[in-house]
């Protein structure tokens, strides 16, 4: 079906092992070496850890600001506008398309050169950003009404001056994109990665204060508005510090860009998956009882909690070095994806099964409220766990859309991200009757699988990539050996806390297992487990190249 790239033969691919790997990369790992990139990766994603904390708080207070109703589902959906619109062509499609073409162009010739190639995106990015936003804005009843057809007419009323308002916020983040997209090519990404926490603050404060003064849900969109501007400032303020600047526009630019805006175009698709898979579920859910798509929300922040702290981080710190991968060393492609994904599939397992197992207790802890009942903690948690199963998938999409990118391939991408996309259309048609907001994140996570596989498969067909199956289940048997003895020694020791809450008085028990005190006691467990799982990694023979 696809025409095939030129196979490299057996005896050209390197052998498997963490030595050769290091050995045979040195080129490779001439900008960041293996240790450098997991150091980046656990900078980035403690602070991205730090920036979903402050999403936890902010979560809360939304929950008991606005619980689950049809006012939260219609601020939750002019939200959505702008957010899944930074998501998809801020952070997802400019930085896709313009980091390896800015690293290419700053490497082979020259910082001046890169600069002008910056000039000329800005220019151009963000005049489209302009007109996107102001189309939206003028045509805001129409949007609402197409993304939400299920919206009764308050809904919409409420929705429309939300989205008005929130729509300039996608400019600063545009900006803050491009900003970090040449900041990545001088392997800084801490301000990147904390910048979130900005945007979180003041919602935070938003939100409080509406709380206390009974202000009306128009501060929080003012906020979210001052939160990308605040971002964009330290993006500028950064990207100036690091002698960065903007140049002069000429021929050699005009062509650089043209190769990039073709990146850009077939990425938007691409990257755009899971958004556009929210898009959908949005507007499913606006059919459902009031309130479900409020329960989609908050039940998909705790999803993006692992996805953003370690799968996003991490495969944002492979892409400049997949990229060198490429020109230095493409042999060593298979090598480096081996082990990406078997340290994505190590870490992320675990967080889902206790995202699965304890997300009752998240919601009860953190959400309940006179806005958002038990009958509501409930509801989300059964769409959490319906959710959780597709983490690994979505974890595991970010380091192969990567790898695709690194290759200067964007066009299988988007066929890929089409498949996916009607996939989940149609799992949503079959199973939101029976299963309502249930089925919705059921069929996400088909929907996720499904581009994985095909991602994989595509990646060996085409290119020729070496995809080492059998070392990758070898490596599944040992940690599902690693997690039976860790979760069996969790559950007891779990169970033997439990009962030991219960010869307590009855009020004891309600503050230790229905309140945030329960993770006074919750939380050390957990990190006992990831103790267990990181220190016992040579007792199973399970090896790790990035961490080794």
């Amino acid at each position: 079906m696809f025409p095939q790239h030129q196979q490299p033969s057996k005896s050209s691919v390197p052998p498997i092992s963490p030595n050769s790997g290091q050995a045979q990369g040195r080129a490779v790992d001439k900008g960041l070496t293996k240790q450098s990139i997991i150091s980046k990766a656990i900078h980035v994603g403690g602070s991205t850890l730090i920036s979903r904390i402050f999403g936890t708080v902010r979560e809360a207070l939304m929950s008991r600001y606005l619980g689950a109703s049809g006012l939260s589902d219609a601020f939750f959906l002019a939200f959505k506008i702008p957010n899944s619109a930074r998501k998809m062509f801020a952070e997802g499609a400019v930085s896709a398309a313009f980091v390896p073409v800015y690293l290419q162009v700053s490497r082979t010739h020259g910082q001046k050169h890169a600069d002008s190639l910056m000039s000329l995106s800005f220019i151009a990015f963000e005049s489209m950003v302009v007109v996107f936003c102001g189309l939206v804005m003028w045509y805001a009843p129409s949007v609402v009404a197409t993304l939400a057809p299920g919206f009764d007419a308050v809904q919409l009323a409420q929705a429309v001056p939300y989205v008005r308002i929130m729509m300039p916020f996608i400019f600063f983040i545009s900006t803050s994109a491009l900003f970090a997209g040449a900041l990545q090519s001088v392997n800084h990404f801490l301000i990147p990665a904390l910048a979130p926490i900005i945007l979180n603050v003041a919602m935070i404060s938003a939100l409080i204060f509406s709380l206390l003064f009974k202000l009306s849900v128009s501060t929080v969109c003012w906020a979210v508005v001052a939160g990308g501007a605040l971002q964009c400032i330290a993006h500028a303020i950064t990207y100036a510090r690091y002698s960065l600047s903007f140049g002069s526009i000429n021929a050699q630019t005009v062509h650089y860009f043209g190769s990039m805006l073709v990146r850009f175009l077939l990425c938007l698709i691409s990257v755009s998956t899971a958004e556009i898979n929210d898009i959908i579920d949005a507007q499913f859910a606006s059919r459902l009882p009031a309130g479900s798509l409020s329960l989609l929300y908050y039940a998909g922040r705790y999803v993006a909690i692992p996805l953003g702290v370690f799968a996003i981080a991490f495969s944002t710190i492979l892409l400049p070095h997949f990229s060198r991968v490429v020109v230095h060393a493409r042999a060593r492609m298979g090598f480096y994806i081996l082990e990406s994904v078997k340290l994505i599939t190590w870490v992320i397992v675990p967080v889902a099964i206790l995202l699965a197992a304890l997300g009752h207790k998240l919601f009860i802890t953190i959400a309940v409220s006179d806005k958002f009942t038990l009958v509501h903690a409930y509801k989300a948690q059964q769409i959490l766990c319906a959710a959780v199963p597709g983490l690994l998938f979505l974890s595991l999409n970010k380091i192969f859309l990567n790898t695709y990118y690194a290759l200067g391939n964007t066009w299988i991408p988007g066929i890929t991200t089409t498949c996916a996309v009607i996939f989940n259309i149609v799992c949503n048609y079959l199973l939101v009757e029976k299963f309502q907001a249930v089925g919705l994140a059921i069929a996400t996570t088909i929907s996720a699988s499904v581009q994985t596989i095909l991602l994989i498969v595509l990646l060996q067909t085409y290119f020729g990539v070496r995809i080492y199956f059998g070392r990758f289940f070898q490596f599944v048997l040992r940690i599902c050996l690693q997690y039976a003895v860790g979760f069996t020694g969790f559950s007891v020791l779990y169970t033997g806390c439990v009962f030991l809450l219960s010869c307590l008085p009855e009020w004891y028990i309600w503050l230790l297992e229905d309140t945030l005190c329960y993770w006074l006691w919750a939380g050390p467990l957990c990190a006992l487990l990831a103790l267990y799982l990181f220190a016992s990694r040579t007792w199973f023979g399970i090896k790790l190249h990035f961490i080794d």
